[in-house]
């Protein structure tokens, strides 16, 4: 199995003047073999967050601008007039925005930010990942968030995901369908048949759509694959980048996990219950253990202070029964091999705990 490492590289060119910027990472290997992503068997061949944008409330503009700027290496550019929302707003490179000063509620302090997926490739997938993980720690509330999965071996072309949900091979609440074939001919075969360019199921302006396109057509690199993509809007894209931070680099997983709570494709061949239909071959292949993550329902909040809470609430008296019995060599080694087993998202928590203690500090 392919060791998964962090390996760094940078942006463009900072022009003279920008703030500096922390060197971002991509998620990559150091196999030629695209490698699976923790131990899920999913292949992590193009992953990462498409699009990021949402408000903050009762934070400083200038701090949010701030933090924009850092993390993507370009210092902000006012534009006149502000947007159509807002009165005062700035550019962060050419695909980053943040707008404060609401027009039709000038006494609000709230600032609005817009990331589009240029400059989040530009960062690479963990740099965007700890992008998110700030500002979710700044208070933000996702208002759209994108997140990609590229399917390389090509296991099912955009036709045949349209084609399986016309058949209602699936297990989806999605009604709605189409594919675009004006653009190019899609698969290996270039002959008279086309089949869709792209499918799109779901609506642009629903919670969630899912697009499925030939991303090696669409953008000239030779293998690139197939693109599976998820928009979400409102409460799901809350749940979803809150689900990408805590992944780490298990995201093509999770990505692929929300997927699968959206959509399932089954062979309901002779099936009346979908939930007992086995995975469609094609959707078998490339999904791989990833589980169904269901987008509905509350935010998960993690935090150290409700997890210190539920360790006194739940497990204190055991730990103590065991300290007693064991001692205390017997609890070092505990922590210790629990030190080892600490997840990206976990290690991310003690990261932003540390900096805040940090800038607490007196001078």
């Amino acid at each position: 199995m392919a060791t998964l490492t962090l390996a760094q590289r940078t942006g463009r060119p900072r022009r003279r003047g920008a703030v500096p910027a922390v060197e971002p990472g991509c998620l990559q290997s150091t196999s030629t073999a695209p490698p699976p992503v923790g131990n899920t068997g999913v292949e992590m061949t193009g992953v990462g967050l498409g699009w990021l944008q949402g408000t903050v409330k009762k934070a400083d503009s200038k701090e949010i601008v701030a933090l924009l700027a850092k993390a993507i290496g370009s210092e902000p550019e006012g534009r006149a007039g502000g947007t159509r929302w807002y009165t005062v707003s700035v550019t962060i490179g050419p695909n980053a925005l943040a707008a404060w000063e609401p027009r039709n509620r000038p006494d609000v302090v709230e600032t609005y930010f817009e990331i589009r997926q240029s400059a989040l490739d530009e960062l690479g997938g963990a740099a965007s990942l700890g992008l998110a993980a700030d500002l979710r720690s700044a208070g933000a509330r996702m208002s759209r968030a994108d997140g990609y999965y590229d399917d390389r071996s090509r296991h099912a072309e955009p036709g045949m995901v349209a084609e399986a949900f016309r058949r209602r091979d699936a297990l989806t609440h999605i009604r709605r369908g189409r594919g675009i074939s004006d653009l190019v001919p899609i698969g290996r075969d270039t002959g008279a048949d086309r089949a869709p360019a792209t499918t799109y199921l779901g609506s642009p302006k629903s919670a969630a759509m899912i697009r499925v396109y030939d991303k090696e057509a669409e953008s000239g690199r030779s293998g690139a694959g197939v693109r599976w993509e998820l928009q979400v809007r409102g409460g799901h894209a809350g749940r979803f980048v809150a689900g990408a931070v805590a992944a780490g680099d298990r995201l093509g997983s999770h990505v692929l996990a929300c997927i699968r709570g959206l959509i399932d494709f089954r062979d309901r061949t002779g099936q009346e219950r979908g939930d007992r239909a086995p995975l469609l071959d094609w959707w078998e292949a490339i999904v791989a253990d990833a589980g169904r993550v269901p987008l509905s329902g509350p935010i998960r909040v993690d935090s150290l202070e409700k997890r210190g809470a539920w360790v006194e609430r739940q497990v204190a008296p055991t730990l103590a029964l065991l300290y007693f019995a064991f001692g205390a060599d017997w609890l070092n080694h505990l922590l210790r091999s629990g030190e080892e087993r600490l997840t990206e998202g976990e290690r991310r928590l003690l990261t932003a705990r540390s900096a805040a203690m940090n800038s607490s500090d007196p001078p």
